[in-house]
Parts: structure tokens; C-alpha cells; sequence
């Protein structure tokens, strides 16, 4: 959080959201007034976002199991108030973003209480992660949690990536190490997301420098973990992931697809090196974040949701902007069925004249 409130452009001004009890600070978070959406037309709605910008350039770097800050003991009831102390602040057309939060974020019924009610919007994502306390349980060989196509599929793979040298994992150990590596990573990741025609994380300069001040900053105290899988001296994989509390998140990877022609699964090889690496150093969750991935839904032993909230204040602005464009699309869709029905052949539709 620090690092990005320092990176925030002078034209954000983030406010702070305070809660106190007998005098103690017992809740905090930054909230960000957003770009005004358009409703009919007119900029009239005014955006709110918690521990986001509603800037997709600076939003990018997507954070997740986002929540207040609280003290122990007490979320449950400093959590209510918080939110309902914001949602009373607004008045007229609004939207307030909760993205990335737990299923426990939103009382039930917090968007109806209060001076002002809202209609509530959810997204939910899956988020897959792995239980490192089986793994040590089964002396560090995490295959043995997997199905067996699994099993059979990572394990051809590493026969493959033998054949070029020993396979191993090693954790870069300095700050100047972690960014060597974590530049070589976005190579890699460009080079994969390119290949596609996609920009790639790694295009937008505001996350490259975000996450070269985060690894600066907590590379020391053990909050970054940059690991590197090797196949011999070929650099198969960079893994990047933040660690808090036993909890290891990854975020990022750079895999070189290019090693073997067959059967390249580097991702799947990487990350069964990283989790029994993790394993070994006592760590307990090694958490995938949100995203419904096959090799997420290959490798987890453990599975929740995460959603992305959209509140918005009860107003006949939105009742309006939701019926002008049900009647829009109501509109084409008539349209299109009727001169489908009746053109003649060669004769275009609407939807060619006006795509």
C-alpha cells in the first residue's frame, strides 16, 4: 500500500477511512474517487473504489483479497461500520467498486441499511490455492496429492526437460538478484503474450515500476519471493509471489516455452517445484489468486470464490440509463431478425451498414 500511494499520480487525491474505538485506531483504508461514468449521455455519476483507482492503466496491477485494515478481534463490527459509514456518504447517482474481496466482506444486507440503499452487483471468480501441510505430511512430494493423468502428464514433462540437464529450484537471495530476475521474467512473459498479439503485463510502465519498488522495499524483510527452475542451464521458469504470514501468493511468471518441442508444460513443472520448495520452508498456503485455469484446477488441493462488487445507490438516473438500453437493444435485435427475414440476397443488413 505504500508503495503504490508514493507511484499515484498528483491528480488522484486518495482519502483515508478511519475507524476508532475508545480513542484507538481500530480500521483503516484508502478510498479513491474515480472518473465520473456516463449516464444518458452526461457525466453525472460519480465512482468510488476501494484500494483501486478506476484507472484501467493504473488498476492493472489487480489486487485481491482486498478488505479494511483491522484490528484482530473485532472485524466483524469494524468492518459493518465502515462500510456503512461510507455508503451514507453518497448521495444522488453513485457506484462504489469493491473488486478482489472475500465472500465475508459484505454483511448481508449492509447495501439496505443505513440512510441510503443500493443494488449490488456481484462477479465471482475462483480462487485455487494448495494446502502445503499434506505435502509435508507426504515427505515433500506433492505428485503424490495429484490425479493420476496429472501425475503422468508433469512427470513426462520432466523426463523431457532432463534431457537437457539436472532439474532444479533456487530463491534469489539479494534485492539486486530479485531484479535481475524479475526483468528477466517479464522477457519471458512478453515474449509468450506477444506471440499471441497481447500486450502483455509487462508493456504498462506503471506496473513494471510498481513491482520493482514492491521487490526493492520487501525483497529484505521476506515479503517477495523470486524463484528460478532451471533445466540444466536453461532457464525454464521465474516465479514471482508476495509472502505474508505463512501465505505464499503468486503473482506472475515467465516460462520459456521454447526447451523441448513436445510435452512443454513449464508452468506445471515450475509450480510443482515451487510448492515443495515451500513446503520445505514451513510455509502453508501457496495460493494461486483468482482465475479459472486449467493448470490452476490441475494443481490445487483447495478451492474458493472471490468477487468482484458493484454497489449502486437506488437512483432513477440508473433506472433510466438500464431501460434506454434495453430498448436499444431491443431495437437491433428487431431490426436484425426482420431484415434477415425479408432482404433480398446481396442486400446487407443494418448491422453491416453500421457495425
Amino acid at each position: 500500500m505504500g508503495v503504490w500511494l508514493e507511484m499515484l499520480p498528483a491528480d488522484i487525491r486518495p482519502e483515508l477511512l478511519e475507524a476508532r474505538l475508545d480513542g484507538r485506531v481500530v480500521g483503516l483504508a484508502i478510498v479513491v474517487r474515480g472518473p465520473r461514468r456516463k449516464l444518458l449521455g452526461m457525466k453525472c455519476c460519480r465512482t468510488w473504489h476501494l484500494h483501486y483507482t478506476g484507472r484501467p492503466e493504473l488498476d492493472v496491477i489487480c489486487p485481491e483479497h482486498n478488505d479494511f485494515l483491522m484490528e484482530r478481534g473485532h472485524e466483524a463490527a469494524v468492518r459493518t461500520a465502515m462500510l456503512r459509514h461510507w455508503l451514507d456518504q453518497h448521495h444522488g447517482p453513485a457506484e462504489i467498486t469493491l473488486f478482489g474481496i472475500g465472500e465475508h466482506m459484505l454483511p448481508a444486507g449492509i447495501e439496505n441499511r443505513g440512510k441510503n440503499r443500493f443494488l449490488r452487483k456481484d462477479v465471482a471468480l475462483r480462487t485455487y490455492s494448495v494446502d502445503l501441510n499434506p505435502v509435508r505430511d507426504r515427505g515433500g512430494d506433492f505428485l503424490q496429492l495429484l490425479s493420476a493423468n496429472s501425475r503422468s502428464l508433469i512427470r513426462r514433462s520432466m523426463r523431457d526437460y532432463r534431457r537437457h540437464g539436472e532439474l532444479s529450484v533456487e530463491s534469489a537471495g539479494t534485492v539486486g538478484q530479485a531484479l535481475e530476475w524479475f526483468d528477466r521474467l517479464g522477457v519471458l512473459h512478453q515474449r509468450r503474450w506477444e506471440s499471441r498479439g497481447q500486450p502483455g503485463s509487462f508493456s504498462n510502465g506503471f506496473f513494471v515500476e510498481f513491482h520493482r519498488s514492491l521487490i526493492s522495499r520487501n525483497m529484505p524483510t521476506g515479503g517477495i519471493q523470486l524463484l528460478r527452475v532451471r533445466a540444466g542451464n536453461h532457464d525454464l521458469a521465474y516465479l514471482y509471489s508476495l509472502v505474508k504470514d505463512g501465505r505464499v501468493y503468486f503473482y506472475q511468471s515467465g516460462l520459456d516455452y521454447g526447451i523441448v518441442e513436445k510435452n512443454a508444460h513449464p508452468g506445471l513443472v515450475a509450480h510443482v517445484f515451487a510448492i515443495e520448495h515451500n513446503a520445505r520452508l514451513g510455509h502453508h498456503v501457496y495460493d494461486f489468486m483468482a482465475g479459472d485455469s486449467q493448470y490452476k484446477r490441475s494443481l490445487a488441493t483447495c478451492q474458493q470464490e472471490m468477487f468482484w462488487t458493484t454497489l449502486r445507490t437506488v437512483s432513477w438516473h440508473f433506472e433510466l440509463h438500464e431501460l434506454t438500453g434495453r430498448l436499444r437493444r431491443m431495437a437491433r435485435t428487431i431490426l436484425r431478425s426482420g431484415n434477415t427475414r425479408a432482404r433480398p440476397a446481396g442486400c446487407p443488413l443494418v448491422s453491416d451498414l453500421n457495425p
